[in-house]
């Protein structure tokens, strides 16, 4: 009856300690320790969406106005190419500086802006032997976000 109650009194002091060799579970310290390793990746996850997200937006600036910016140049190389045909002089050739020109964009459907719109600006010099020197500057027309971004192309028309 002793040992019995000794037996009993051991059970009851392992179980209140939380020594029970039986026991098999995690601890309020294990489980609080691992929420915040999860919560750190979870941060560091968002941080990487984050990223990702702003490279997609300035990937997708950077190829819209680069094909504006070419499109540009392109017309102005077919009046370069007919000034040369016709021996006459296009004014939009003349040397100077031009622009601003507003350029409207319609972009997907499932977006938040039906339009995205720049601002293009062109500087036309004169080079020797009757070239042209051409830098076309593409602006976002109103994204505070791509403010500083500035594409830049440059061509050289020779005849």
């Amino acid at each position: 009856e002793v040992q019995s109650q000794s037996k009993s009194d051991k059970c009851v002091s392992q179980i209140a300690l939380g020594t029970n060799d039986n026991s098999k579970g995690f601890s309020l310290i294990e489980t609080l320790i691992a929420i915040g390793v999860l919560a750190v990746a979870l941060l560091g996850l968002a941080q990487l969406t984050v990223v990702a997200l702003d490279t997609y937006e300035f990937s997708e600036y950077n190829s819209k106005a680069t094909g504006i910016a070419q499109a540009k140049i392109e017309q102005l190389r077919a009046l370069f190419n007919a000034e040369l045909d016709t021996g006459m002089p296009i004014e939009s050739l003349a040397e100077g500086s031009y622009g601003p020109e507003t350029v409207t964009l319609r972009v997907p459907e499932e977006t938040s802006q039906n339009f995205q719109k720049f601002r293009l600006f062109w500087n036309i010099s004169r080079a020797s032997g009757g070239a042209r020197l051409i830098t076309v500057q593409v602006v976002p027309f109103d994204d505070i976000a791509l403010k500083n971004k500035v594409i830049t192309m440059t061509a050289y028309f020779a005849p």
